[in-house]
């Protein structure tokens, strides 16, 4: 919390974050509305900002969650929702 006793924006993301990792927990074989499953994801400050990002290892439906991502992004909390920061070219990431 900030000194006014206000939960920043960063807190707020940490929050949803961690909310997102429990209900993963809880049922992974939850769907999902994503155009590519998310096999793995973890948080914290990839460019020394001092702002944490969302780092994901994104698969394929074909392969379930056995299978090798496909793809690593980066995201970034823009004040609403996600933004997508960067995406690696196609290969195979475990």
């Amino acid at each position: 919390m900030g000194q006014d006793g206000a939960m920043g924006a960063q807190g707020r993301l940490d929050d949803e974050i961690r909310e997102y990792q429990a209900a993963v927990c809880i049922n992974p074989e939850a769907g999902s509305a994503l155009p590519a499953p998310l096999l793995a994801l973890a948080v914290g400050d990839v460019d020394g900002d001092g702002r944490n990002e969302v780092v994901t290892l994104e698969g394929d439906y074909a392969t379930g969650r056995s299978g090798p991502a496909t793809h690593v992004n980066v995201w970034r909390w823009s004040g609403f929702g996600f933004t997508l920061e960067y995406r690696s070219p196609p290969g195979t990431f475990h």
